[in-house]
C-alpha cells in the first residue's frame, strides 16, 4: 500500500483540468495522480470534449489513467474511485476537474 496519492476525476472540462493538474505538477504531486475520465458512449457531442480533455491530460506525467470507453456518470466513477484509491493508499486526496489546488494544497493536506 502506498503512502499518499490523489484522485482527480474529469469528463469534459478540459481547460479546468489543465489548471488544476499545472498546479500539482508545480507542487511536485503529479505523480500522485490517479486520473479517471469518463467516457462519452457514442454520444457524438461528447465526444470531442472528452477527447480534448485526454489530450490535455497526455501531457503530464501522472501515476495512472482511467479512461472509460462508455459513460459511468459521476456517481458510478467515484464509487470505482473511491474503492480502488481504500485498497491503494492510505491517505487520499479527492479532487474534482474544477478544483483548483492552490500552491501548497497539497503539503497543508498531507500536514493535516
Amino acid at each position: 500500500m502506498q503512502k499518499f496519492g490523489i484522485v482527480v476525476f474529469a469528463h469534459t472540462r478540459a481547460r479546468e483540468l489543465g489548471d488544476l493538474l499545472e498546479s500539482l505538477d508545480r507542487q511536485g504531486a503529479s505523480g500522485d495522480v490517479d486520473l479517471w475520465i469518463d467516457g462519452y458512449q457514442g454520444k457524438s457531442d461528447l465526444k470531442n470534449k472528452v477527447n480534448l480533455t485526454q489530450r490535455v491530460a497526455s501531457g503530464y506525467k501522472i501515476n495512472r489513467r482511467r479512461y472509460h470507453q462508455g459513460q459511468l456518470g459521476f456517481r458510478k466513477i467515484m464509487l470505482q474511485a473511491m474503492q480502488s484509491a481504500v485498497t491503494n493508499y492510505e491517505q487520499v486526496l479527492f479532487l474534482e476537474d474544477d478544483c483548483f489546488p492552490t500552491r501548497r494544497a497539497v503539503e497543508v493536506f498531507r500536514e493535516e
